[in-house]
């Protein structure tokens, strides 16, 4: 049972930091195109997975600074408050 609640605890912390990532790309994309469409990011990639898997290479040298911004850290609540 103690390992089903850290799974839990886990996966509630992924889908949390990527809602939080999630949201920070698209405020700052709206930051700059402040017409943006955003419904059509719901509607997922306008090409196939090839090609979305390249784009998403191609777009790594951004991403990876991006995300160091945010620092983001894996501690939990109680670990941070120490």
């Amino acid at each position: 049972e103690d390992s089903e609640q850290r799974h839990a605890d886990v996966e509630e912390k992924v889908v949390k930091g990527a809602l939080t990532v999630a949201g920070h790309v698209v405020c700052t994309l709206r930051s700059h195109v402040p017409d943006l469409d955003i419904s059509q990011i719901s509607q997922g990639y306008a090409c196939d997975r090839d090609e979305a898997g390249r784009l998403f290479e191609d777009s790594r040298p951004t991403i990876v600074p991006f995300v160091e911004m945010l620092d983001l850290s894996i501690k939990s609540d109680d670990e941070e408050d120490e």
